[in-house]
């Protein structure tokens, strides 16, 4: 399932991206313009959570290079995905709920 719903969903969220970044260049019409925009903040703001977040809980093991932390804020949850991948790939990830 990952090697189909990881390039799904940067496949998709460059679609969002093109949908945001296209109100800027051709504003949509009525307050569907003002809407884009602030959903686009919502967007990056829940990013900034999910790297925050991540970067809290996996610190220690995570270094993340500027080209790291872009592709998250572009792609946010697919890519910690691929980068959760690729911690847990190189030793087994225990999940505590206590």
């Amino acid at each position: 399932m990952y090697k189909v719903m990881l390039p799904l969903g940067y496949l998709v969220m460059l679609g969002v991206w093109a949908v945001f970044f296209s109100n800027f260049w051709q504003p949509f019409a009525g307050n569907l313009s003002l809407v884009m925009k602030l959903v686009m903040g919502l967007v990056i703001m829940m990013h900034l959570i999910q790297l925050a977040v991540f970067k809290g809980i996996l610190g220690s093991q995570l270094k993340l290079s500027g080209a790291a932390i872009v592709d998250i804020m572009l792609f946010g949850v697919f890519a910690l995905w691929r980068r959760w991948n690729q911690l847990s790939a190189d030793k087994p990830v225990k999940a505590s709920f206590d």
